[in-house]
């Protein structure tokens, strides 16, 4: 008994074989069938017009391929009832482009090749204005193509490399709320990668305190002394009240390692309004912790060198990540501006992909 053909419906692949049982036929186990040789040779027996045409339109919209499952073709129309025009193909090529749960169904045209046929024996023509109807969840999906009344499908590897993802961006953070990722990032002990994007209008400066106004990226933390875990912190660092005018941006990790930035303004003023990207890799294999730093798109170097041995207290912090402040909440240490992007990867990703983010692109992530 041998494979002449495999079918997936709903993300489950079924064998169709060339001899052999064949089950029950029906409108919505028609996919199941062991022997289409068979089902072809019965299908003038079993089913009046009114079935036949409900078949077909279930059949439309399963995917067909060969036993590699390399290569999806039209539907199972063409296998039991003979090749119908018009019609069309798709081929859907990603090569090393991984496709991830959250992408746009548009987001996959350029790898996909759709061929428009008016009639048999006629030279077949690329198009472009069909529409895509599916879910990009995680898994094997069937993707349904529609152009001019014709139907076909093929499937997509849709992966989920995130551990947290802000759902609905960009968000406004106005000085007294942040956000919940409801992830205990810190709750064992992992490798992780951390990309934000966000618009800073915080004016760091306090003309009777020092150091008081800051803002926090992130921050995962104990809630109590002695504090274990890491946060992102953006302070002024002016040496008096009349020269703040510098911003200082550390990424503290507890019990050891740090990353620290700096920059200074010509006015105070000059704060608001900056883009800042900034990207965190925890190697928790061999406790490495690396980060960069991007304001208006210029690259910002560390002033201090990075702890390799880096203790995240990691296995042993139950509290979530928050997003816009620190854990214990502080009302003095909330950010001030838009959050447009926060992603947290579930591994650490290439140098290649952490300078296209801070540079403004999009992490690709293909080393996942």
């Amino acid at each position: 008994m041998s494979d002449i053909a495999k079918v997936r419906v709903n993300g489950v692949e079924y064998d169709i074989k060339d001899s052999g049982g064949r089950a029950l036929i029906d409108a919505e186990a028609a996919a199941r069938a062991a022997d289409v040789a068979d089902l072809k040779d019965d299908l003038p027996h079993i089913f009046s017009n009114d079935a036949k045409s409900a078949l077909v339109a279930v059949l439309q919209n399963l995917a067909y391929t060969t036993p590699s499952a390399n290569e999806y073709y039209e539907s199972l129309v063409s296998a039991l009832f003979g090749v119908e025009y018009p019609k069309i193909t798709a081929v859907f090529n990603p090569g090393t482009h991984n496709v991830y749960q959250g992408d746009t169904l548009d987001s996959l045209r350029p790898y996909l090749t759709v061929t428009y046929y008016e009639s048999e024996g006629s030279a077949g023509v690329a198009v472009t204005a069909y529409t895509l109807t599916g879910e990009l969840t995680e898994g094997t999906q069937t993707i349904v193509v529609s152009y001019q009344g014709c139907r076909t499908s093929f499937a997509v590897i849709v992966t989920n490399p995130f551990i947290y993802r802000l759902p609905n961006t960009p968000v406004e953070l106005d000085g007294t709320n942040y956000i919940d990722s409801e992830v205990a990032l810190l709750s064992e002990d992992r490798s992780f990668t951390i990309a934000f994007d966000f618009t800073d209008n915080k004016n760091y400066y306090n003309a009777s305190s020092i150091n008081l106004l800051s803002g926090m990226p992130f921050a995962c933390r104990m809630s109590s002394s002695p504090y274990n875990g890491m946060f992102w912190n953006f302070y002024d660092a002016g040496s008096q009240p009349n020269d703040a005018r510098k911003v200082r941006m550390n990424l503290t990790c507890k019990p050891s390692g740090s990353f620290n930035f700096e920059q200074v303004y010509a006015s105070r003023d000059d704060m608001i309004g900056r883009r800042v990207r900034g990207v965190m890799t925890y190697d928790s294999t061999n406790q490495i912790l690396n980060a960069r730093l991007s304001v208006n798109g210029v690259e910002l170097q560390p002033y201090t060198t990075p702890v390799t041995s880096c203790d995240l207290g990691a296995g042993t912090i139950a509290n979530p990540l928050t997003i816009g402040t620190r854990m214990p909440v502080s009302g003095t240490e909330y950010l001030i501006g838009v959050m447009h992007d926060f992603k947290v990867f579930d591994s650490v990703l290439s140098d290649a992909e952490l300078q296209a983010y801070i540079e403004g692109g999009d992490i690709i992530a293909e080393s996942i």
